[in-house]
């Protein structure tokens, strides 16, 4: 796995570096003249990346535009130095593929960089998905706490997998209609869609016994609880 961090920030991070390379990767800094120009090779394992928040840069979503822009297809993973999904999204949107906050990387980097170099291969995907006492069989999506079940539908079950890659933390809601919808810049039909599917999501969470599993952030996006557990067991 090659990991090609294009700026200063990240250069100068050297825990972050540590991280990087104790998940496997070999770090390359490049400048991002030298991405555009001669990007990985797609049958290349790397992943590009960018930070947000950090002193040195307050344009990524520029940054990743012009990534795209040059046809480089390579995944590109956010490192968030601080809560700022606005720039997030705006970055998602315009062709970045997930994110990390630096705060809380360790483990979760490792995760994130792996499941990005395996994108397209042909290992498979765990079976379920556990958040707490609820579990989600990915191959029937069917969503389960104690004895109770209840089934998801195609973009329920995406809404709500996005939702627990990210336990315990606010997902922009771009990120949430790129991942459900794809890469547009608005869902279809309506523009309230991804609300009018989180309350399907919690509709179905309370019919399990689950209540106020996911949390509004107003115009931002949505967090989800990382111990889901019944009303009654709280």
């Amino acid at each position: 796995m090659l990991a090609l961090i294009v700026e200063t920030a990240l250069h100068r991070d050297g825990e972050l570096l540590d991280l990087v390379r104790e998940a496997g990767a070999t770090v390359r800094c490049i400048p991002l003249a030298a991405l555009l120009s001669e990007p990985p090779r797609r049958a290349e394992k790397a992943v590009v990346l960018l930070g947000v928040g950090a002193a040195t840069d307050a344009r990524v979503a520029q940054r990743v535009r012009r990534i795209r822009g040059s046809g480089v297809r390579t995944p590109v993973l956010l490192i968030a130095f601080r809560d700022a999904a606005e720039e997030i999204g705006d970055a998602l949107e315009a062709g970045a593929t997930d994110f990390v906050r630096r705060a809380s990387a360790g483990v979760e980097l490792r995760v994130r960089l792996r499941a990005l170099t395996r994108r397209g291969a042909a290992s498979p995907k765990p079976h379920r998905i556990r958040l707490g006492r609820v579990e989600i069989d990915q191959s029937t999506h069917m969503m389960r706490c104690g004895d109770r079940a209840v089934s998801l539908t195609n973009r329920e079950y995406r809404l709500l997998e996005c939702l627990a890659s990210h336990p315990g933390q606010l997902v922009p809601r771009k990120l949430l209609e790129q991942w459900v919808w794809g890469r547009v810049a608005k869902p279809p039909s309506r523009s309230n869609i991804v609300d009018v599917y989180i309350a399907y999501l919690r509709r179905k969470l309370s019919t399990l016994g689950v209540a106020k599993a996911v949390r509004t952030h107003r115009g931002i996006g949505y967090t989800i609880a990382a111990d889901l557990r019944p009303t009654a067991e709280r």
